[in-house]
C-alpha cells in the first residue's frame, strides 16, 4: 500500500508537470520565437553626438584641444585622467564619439541577444537595454519607444525573473530545441504567475509525424523555475519517472535519438 505522503508527492509532481504543459499550450505570458538563425548587423552610425562621457568634464589643453577629464580640474588642468577628446583624436587620445561607440559595442557584445545587438545606457537615469532599431544620438535610449527592445534591470533577481530582460531574451535566443529530422521546432519563454515572480523557463514545441506536436522544457531554466517553486521537486520525478521526459535532454534521448527506453526512465538522473 502506498503511503499517504508518497501519494501527495506524486500528485504534486503531476500538478507541476501539468502547470508546465498548461502555460505553454494556452500561451500565457510568453514570448514566442521560431527555431531559426537570425542576425542583425551592428551599425554604429546612429550614434552621432560627440560629448564627454557621463562623470567627466571638459577641459581645454594648451594646444587648443577640448578633452574630457575623469577627475578634478585645477587651474585649467586635469588632475585625473583624460579619457577622450571632443576635438579630433590626438596624442593617443581617441575622439569621444568613437569612445562612446566602443563602450556601447563592448557592453552589447556581452549583454545583448544577437537579434537586438545595439546596447543603450543612461547612467544617470539608471536605464539600459538592447534594441534592433536606432538609438538616440547620444546612445542613451531607443529612438522610438515602440521599437523592439529588451531591458537590463537594476537587480539580478529582476533580470532573472522578468520575461523581457535581456538576460532571459539572450538565453531564449541561444537555446536550441530538440528537432526531429526534417521537422521544425518552436520555443517560448514562459512564465507562471505574476511578472517578476518565479523565473521563466524555455519551452519547446517539437513538430512530429502526422502534424502531432511534442513538448519539452529546457533543463536549465526549468530547474531554476522548479527550485523557486519547491526545492524538493526532484523527489516528485523520482516517484513518477515517466514525467522525466518533460526535460528536453531526456526527451531527446527517448524520442529522437532513441538511446533509452521508457523502462529506463526510472534509472535516468535529471541533469
Amino acid at each position: 500500500m502506498i503511503a499517504k505522503e508518497n501519494i501527495q508527492l506524486i500528485l504534486v509532481g503531476v500538478c507541476i508537470v501539468a502547470i508546465l504543459l498548461y502555460v505553454v499550450y494556452t500561451n500565457q505570458k510568453t514570448i514566442f520565437l521560431e527555431e531559426k538563425e537570425g542576425f542583425v548587423t551592428l551599425d554604429d552610425s546612429d550614434i552621432t553626438m560627440n560629448m564627454c562621457p557621463s562623470g567627466t568634464q571638459s577641459v581645454q589643453s594648451k594646444n587648443g584641444d577640448t578633452d574630457c577629464c575623469n577627475g578634478d580640474i585645477v587651474d585649467f588642468k586635469c588632475k585625473g585622467k583624460l579619457v577622450c577628446s571632443l576635438s579630433p583624436a590626438h596624442d593617443g587620445l581617441s575622439s569621444c564619439l568613437e569612445a562612446i561607440r566602443a563602450t556601447l559595442r563592448a557592453k552589447g557584445s556581452q549583454i545583448c541577444p544577437t537579434s537586438l545587438p545595439r546596447y543603450f545606457e543612461n547612467v544617470r537615469a539608471g536605464t539600459a537595454g538592447c534594441t534592433s532599431g536606432s538609438r538616440s544620438a547620444d546612445g542613451q535610449s531607443v529612438l522610438d519607444v515602440n521599437q523592439k527592445k529588451c531591458t537590463v534591470y537594476k537587480t539580478d533577481r529582476e533580470n532573472r525573473t522578468l520575461v523581457d530582460s535581456c538576460y532571459n531574451q539572450k538565453l531564449l535566443e541561444q537555446y536550441q530545441c530538440p528537432t526531429y529530422p526534417g521537422k521544425s521546432s518552436t520555443k517560448e519563454l514562459t512564465q507562471w504567475g505574476a511578472p517578476g515572480g518565479s523565473p521563466p523557463y524555455i519551452a519547446c514545441k517539437v513538430q512530429g509525424d502526422l502534424n502531432m506536436t511534442d513538448f519539452c522544457v529546457d533543463d536549465s531554466t526549468a530547474k531554476a523555475f522548479l527550485n523557486d517553486v519547491d526545492p524538493s521537486w526532484r523527489s516528485w520525478f523520482d516517484r513518477s519517472p515517466s514525467n522525466k521526459r518533460v526535460f528536453c535532454s531526456i526527451f531527446q534521448q527517448l524520442r529522437i535519438d532513441k538511446t533509452i527506453s521508457e523502462a529506463q526512465l526510472k534509472d535516468i538522473q535529471i541533469p
